[in-house]
């Protein structure tokens, strides 16, 4: 499940909780869950008033975060989109992302998971972007 907001996907996340083995979490809505557990996400986009329900989930306990893609959004909150002209670095996600930084996509690191758990799979529902590179 990828995309901005958890709200828009809860009502999936909990039907999918019942029936899925493993649920892959990215884009910008992983923002909430690692702010919900205290990873520190920078200026990345986060749903303040979902972190109660992100914390609680059970969903999350069986999640490993591992790397992100992340840009400086220098003073003025820098490119929107996260091309063009901004620095680009990794960020390791037990670390979190730094103040004036913005987690914009996965790392190498989530990649070679997700794709070794996508391999396992012998169904697969995607939604939703996980970054905008």
């Amino acid at each position: 499940m990828g995309a901005s907001k958890v709200s828009d996907k809860i009502g999936v996340l909990k039907a999918l909780m019942e029936k899925a083995d493993t649920i892959l979490i990215g884009g910008a809505m992983a923002n909430t869950f690692f702010r919900a557990q205290g990873i520190p996400i920078g200026k990345s986009r986060v749903e303040s008033d979902k972190l109660d329900l992100a914390l609680n989930w059970s969903i999350w306990r069986r999640s490993a975060a591992l790397d992100f893609c992340c840009r400086s959004c220098g003073g003025s909150g820098g490119n929107p989109r996260g091309r063009g002209d901004s620095k680009h670095e990794p960020a390791r996600a037990k670390h979190g992302v730094s103040d004036g930084w913005q987690a914009v996509d996965i790392g190498t690191a989530t990649i070679r998971a997700l794709s070794e758990e996508i391999a396992k799979a012998e169904t697969i529902l995607w939604n939703g972007p996980l970054g905008i590179l």
